[in-house]
């Protein structure tokens, strides 16, 4: 039986323009060159079947 993992830490994105996001880190991982890698989660809203919009998350892994 293993361990679930821990949930996403809640981090903050700076974007060039001087806005900030809220994002998910969901995990790190330093590649053979030594750089790091991280996959996060990012808010975004997204259209329904009906037409309207609601909160979702984008996360790429």
């Amino acid at each position: 039986m293993t361990d679930p993992p821990p949930p996403p830490a809640a981090i903050t994105l700076p974007l060039p323009d001087g806005q900030e996001l809220r994002v998910r880190l969901y995990e790190r991982l330093q590649m053979d060159t030594g750089l790091w890698m991280y996959r996060i989660g990012v808010p975004l809203w997204q259209t329904t079947e009906g037409g309207g919009v609601e909160p979702a998350e984008y996360a790429r892994g």
